[in-house]
């Protein structure tokens, strides 16, 4: 009994060390994840199963096949498809495999190519879905789609002698582009191939556009060239999106179309999600500072903004045009290139956006862009709250010289027709600020809150939006546009280099300035209140 008992503890404790060595899966996850193992090459499914292969490889690439799946014929003659396929891209491309590409075949797989990974879900490589993927895996996963399909489509056709043809004629895509609202989909980016913001009729025209576009362009510029242009759309490098749109100005123009595709301000690439969230949200977006998840045709009630497929790039490219007008501004002071932070937009936060360490959470896309980047920027648990969010309203409101506050200023755009409230009850040379033509005078529209958050802090505030952030200083209490104008007082009278050294120490705040915070506030307060009186 007792070696018996012996017995068992040994295996329970062996058990438990290999358990302890798993990793765990969860099983709602529907991703493709490698795992070393000593015996596996597993991937994650959709139901977290673990799937034994067997490998081989050749001088290019390493194959790995659901073990007790496929004959060793249907193993061969697989790679001999693949190999084919390998050796056309080496010819016409002149492409080196100097890295080896995986290929993992399940059933249980989604047919996805990324990270020189390639996930099949069945052996058949005679169809433009498979080469697509294959494409992917080399090129990158945020690669331009429209390119990638147009170019799978012609290696198709030459390996296999496939062709297709298009449900949209060249005659009638020179008809479409004649109308101003149809060149967006010119784009050709993944979104634009599904249904979450297009038709499945405006998809047609995006499918035969780019077999027609790419054919075009492999005839006039070479597969080579193609492949070039289609490997540097995965980078975030403008170079690309002025070559691409000339590209497609040249076919354009030759299939009689009379508008012309104008070129992205910003690189914004899109990756389709595949897993958990997917319905929430499709796709992620990158741009140089940001990661960016939206839901789809969410409606923005503070804005009355709906978050369509437009609406989207435009208002990328105001964020990341703030964000790095923000971060030239700040770069003196603070680490400007940190890695690039998620941000999530969407409409369930009851109007509140936040930084919470990881990520930024958007719940008011214009205004909130660069207060929220700035708070990711020059985070620090040892200040004091109104610095916190008194920095952030500064960097909010302050820096319309430094090229920050295009998306602001569109908000107030928004609400210019608005009854507001604490306007009516201040009827000094406000009316400039809803009436100028060309700008909003952001720096007045704050000081003009800080005044009256200040003049009326009462329990029974007018101001449903007034909130205190700092009660941590004796006798202080500061709202939001408070601590902005705070902060604005302390750098237009002292200067920068004072203030921000503050973040460096807050204890030194007395020798720094020779002044306690006491003194500073009221300073800053007989300032304000003969401004505006």
């Amino acid at each position: 009994m007792i070696n018996y008992r012996k017995s068992l503890i040994f295996v329970c404790f062996i058990i438990l060390l290999l358990l302890s060595s798993c990793t765990v899966v969860d099983t709602q996850t529907v991703e493709q994840i490698e795992y070393n193992y000593s015996r596996y090459e597993g991937i994650a499914q959709n139901d977290g199963y673990y799937t034994k292969f067997v490998c081989t490889s050749t001088e290019r690439i390493e194959y790995y096949f659901e073990d007790e799946k496929y004959t060793e014929e249907q193993r061969a003659d697989f790679i001999n498809s693949v190999e084919t396929l390998c050796i056309f891209l080496e010819s016409e491309y002149e492409m080196l495999f100097e890295e080896p590409l995986c290929i993992y075949v399940s059933d249980k797989s989604m047919l996805q190519g990324t990270g020189r990974k390639l996930f099949l879900n069945d052996l058949t490589v005679e169809s433009i879905d498979y080469v697509v993927a294959f494409l992917q895996a080399l090129s990158g996963y945020n690669a331009n789609y429209g390119l990638c399909y147009g170019i799978s489509c012609y290696i198709n056709e030459k390996l296999n002698g496939a062709l297709l043809i298009p449900d949209v004629s060249v005659e009638r895509l020179g008809q479409y582009y004649t109308m101003n609202a149809n060149i967006n989909l010119m784009d050709l980016t993944i979104p634009v191939f599904q249904t979450v913001y297009f038709s499945e009729e405006q998809n047609k025209y995006a499918y035969s556009t780019a077999y027609y576009f790419v054919k075009d362009l492999i005839e006039r510029k070479g597969l080579k060239y193609s492949i070039d242009l289609l490997k540097n759309s995965a980078k975030l490098d403008t170079s690309f999106d002025k070559d691409y749109a000339e590209e497609k100005n040249v076919w354009l123009k030759s299939i009689g179309a009379t508008k012309k595709y104008e070129v992205s301000t910003i690189p914004i690439r899109y990756e389709l999600k595949l897993g958990k969230n997917t319905k929430t949200y499709p796709y992620v977006i990158y741009t140089p500072s940001t990661i960016s998840y939206f839901v789809p045709n969410e409606k923005f009630e503070r804005e009355g903004i709906v978050m369509d497929y437009d609406y989207i790039k435009y208002y990328l490219t105001l964020y990341e045009q703030d964000v790095m007008a923000l971060k030239k501004y700040l770069a003196p002071y603070f680490d400007t290139e940190n890695e690039v932070v998620p941000c999530y937009f969407n409409n369930t936060n009851k109007g509140t956006s936040y930084y919470k360490y990881t990520a930024l959470e958007y719940a008011s896309p214009l205004w909130a862009g660069a207060h929220e980047y700035a708070h990711y920027i020059t985070y620090n648990d040892k200040i004091p709250v109104w610095m916190v969010e008194g920095t952030a309203m500064y960097c909010d409101f302050y820096l319309e010289h430094d090229g920050v506050y295009r998306m602001i200023k569109e908000y107030l755009g928004h609400i210019k027709s608005m009854d507001n409230e604490f306007m009516r009850l201040y009827n000094k040379n406000l009316v400039d600020i809803y009436e100028k033509s060309n700008e909003v005078n952001l720096s007045l529209f704050n000081e003009v809150m800080a005044y009256f958050e200040n003049k009326y802090k009462t329990a029974h505030s007018t101001f449903a939006w007034i909130s205190i952030v700092d009660k941590n200083e004796d006798g202080a209490e500061l709202s939001y546009a408070e601590g902005g104008s705070l902060v604005n007082y302390l750098i237009k009278t002292y200067g920068e280099d004072k203030y921000f050294k503050l973040f460096e120490d807050y204890s030194k705040l007395n020798a720094i300035y020779g002044k306690t915070y006491e003194e500073l506030k009221e300073e800053w307060l007989t300032q304000l209140k003969n401004k505006m009186e």
